[in-house]
């Protein structure tokens, strides 16, 4: 504790007799004035670093972005988790592909051309039973 309250460099530079004098609430609230100074430059060399590092090494818009906590002390990469959303659209898309690749041959196979014909058929009167059977594909 001594030698950060007196190092002039690393430290808080204070002289022996005004480190001795401190109370330790002092000597704390000095510390953290230290401190805020230390990550205030901190951050503005990462970002800096991140500013040239996007200028300079990014060539492609797929390339990653550099932030500047990447370039803070403590910084680990986090690996990609998809999102919710796009694990729902993997599910879809993967539940509506077989759907696709079923080819309608001919009209009766197709419900809206089934339906439509069975909507022109009942508003020119035709039974109940004769809309259910278009309806079927009789």
């Amino acid at each position: 504790m001594h030698a950060f309250g007196t190092t002039p460099v690393h430290g808080l530079g204070l002289s022996d007799a005004d480190f001795w004098a401190s109370t330790p609430r002092e000597f704390a609230a000095r510390r953290k004035c230290f401190e805020q100074a230390r990550d205030f430059t901190s951050r503005l060399v990462a970002g800096l670093q991140a500013t040239l590092h996007n200028a300079h090494f990014r060539h492609k818009e797929s390339d990653d972005i550099f932030t500047p906590n990447m370039f803070l002390p403590g910084y680990t990469k986090k690996p990609a988790v998809p999102r919710p959303w796009q694990q729902d659209l993997a599910a879809l898309q993967k539940a509506i592909t077989p759907l696709k690749q079923q080819s309608v041959t001919g009209s009766d196979d197709n419900f809206l051309m089934r339906h439509s014909r069975a909507a022109a058929a009942q508003a020119s009167g035709a039974s109940r039973e004769d809309v259910i059977a278009i309806m079927e594909g009789r």
